[in-house]
Formats: structure tokens, C-alpha cells, sequence
């Protein structure tokens, strides 16, 4: 390839917005080549994912169609998943094909679930599940439909922020009759979520001290490894820090 090359790196919300304004403004739209990077070909969008959980919507009504909409935008799609950046040398390192070279690199790859020690071992058994990513979570969900009476272990949600709240709301409403445990530390929770949760039979834990079925877990987010293991400078939450304009800290062409 070209070294003239602009790299957008994950199929995340800002990527996707960006695609979509260079088909609505193609003035706007760099002149040399364009390539985009995502192991999968569609995006579930995150707002929609409770709902889908719910059986609100289906899963193909919270899709964006990533490949079609770099398609349309005559952007290079490389189905692939990143697996180390060299920001010396401005080259890409992939799963399973040959590194790229980029001029310019724009990171959106966002972010996955923080698997404390304790759920490790669950999670390779899978016994347990992080809530990210969606594909897999979905998955684990609706393999659990068959189990939805009140004699079966209770189904477990592991988290205190608003993503377990909704998430252990939309199984409820997936799930009428199976027994729910939201973990949590409740002094993290509203009043008002904690009198609805209750209203809702969802039983609340500080701590998994009794038999259950599987377990869900919404335990806040952590950056993929390579991310972690890079030279890149990131907060305390793990996110990259940039300047006003998104350009990451001691890298002129690389944008977050």
C-alpha cells in the first residue's frame, strides 16, 4: 500500500459517524487512501443493546452495517483484529495477515470488560460472561431462555454503574419467571433504581454467597491489551489522552 495511507482502527460509534460524514460531505473527504479496521463486519450499537436483551427490538435492528457503509465510502474494509501498533515505524500488526503501514491513524477500537481475578476462571468455563462483547454476550443470554422458570438457579448481573442496572431490567423483562440476583454495592445505586429493582423481584447481593446458574458480568471497562502493553499515555480509567484537537500525547498523526 501507498504510505499515504489514513487507518481507522475499530468499528466504534465515532469511526462509523465519521464514514457517514464524508457520504454526506465527500468535499470533506480525504483524497488519498482510506482503509478501515474491524474483526467484525457489523456493530451492535450499545444504546439499542438493552433492548435487545428485552426482546424490544431483534439483534439485526441494533446492527450498523460497518462494511456496506465503508463500501458506499470507497474505504477499505480489513476484517481483521489489531494486535500490536508500532508508532516508531507507523506500522499495524494483525491476527492472521500482514501488517499495514499507515501516515496517519485514527484509534476507535473501544473497549472491553474489566474481568477481575475472582471471575477469570469463571469466564474461560463460561460459567460466567462479560457483558463486551455484545455478539458473545447476546449469545450466553439467549442460550439461558430454556432455564427461564423459577425452579432453575438464579441468572447472576455483576455491577453497580447504570449498564448492569438496565441490563438486569431488560432480563427481567426477557425473563418473567427466573430468579434474578443483581451484585452490587448498593450505596453506588439511586433510591429510586433500588425500589424498583426490589419492586421487579430482583433480588440484591453484596456479595455471590449462594447457588446459581450462570453469571453476567457489567464490572466496568479496561482497554484492550494491546492498548495497555503499548507506549501509549493513558488516564487512570485507561483511556488515551489527547489534546483539544484528538491527537494523541507525543504522536503528530495518530488521533483518538
Amino acid at each position: 500500500m501507498t504510505f499515504n495511507h489514513l487507518v481507522l482502527v475499530g468499528g466504534g460509534h465515532s469511526n462509523v459517524l465519521l464514514i457517514h460524514k464524508w457520504l454526506m460531505k465527500p468535499n470533506k473527504m480525504p483524497t488519498n487512501p482510506i482503509s478501515i479496521i474491524s474483526k467484525d463486519s457489523h456493530l451492535v450499537y450499545s444504546a439499542m443493546f438493552p433492548s435487545v436483551i428485552s426482546q424490544s427490538i431483534s439483534l439485526e435492528q441494533s446492527l450498523i452495517d460497518i462494511f456496506s457503509l465503508a463500501n458506499a465510502a470507497r474505504i477499505g474494509f480489513i476484517k481483521s483484529e489489531v494486535k500490536n501498533i508500532d508508532f516508531e515505524e507507523n506500522k499495524i500488526f494483525l491476527n492472521s495477515r500482514p501488517p499495514i503501514d499507515y501516515s496517519r491513524l485514527i484509534i476507535n477500537c473501544g473497549i472491553q470488560t474489566k474481568i477481575n481475578l475472582e471471575f477469570k476462571d469463571l469466564v474461560e468455563k463460561r460459567i460466567a460472561c462479560p457483558i463486551k462483547p455484545f455478539f458473545e454476550s447476546y449469545k450466553f443470554i439467549k442460550s439461558e431462555d430454556k432455564n427461564n422458570n423459577s425452579k432453575e438457579k438464579p441468572f447472576i448481573v455483576v455491577g453497580s454503574g447504570l449498564a448492569a442496572i438496565e441490563i438486569v431490567f431488560a432480563l427481567r423483562k426477557r425473563w418473567k419467571e427466573r430468579n434474578l440476583i443483581l451484585v452490587c454495592d448498593s450505596a453506588k445505586i439511586s433510591h429510586k433504581f433500588l425500589f424498583w429493582l426490589r419492586n421487579f423481584n430482583i433480588d440484591l447481593k453484596t456479595k455471590i454467597n449462594c447457588d446459581y446458574g450462570k453469571i453476567l458480568l457489567c464490572t466496568g471497562n479496561s482497554p484492550h491489551s494491546w492498548i495497555q502493553g503499548n507506549n501509549l499515555k493513558l488516564d487512570n480509567k485507561g483511556r488515551i489522552i489527547t489534546n483539544a484537537k484528538l491527537n494523541v500525547k507525543n504522536f503528530s498523526g495518530v488521533f483518538a
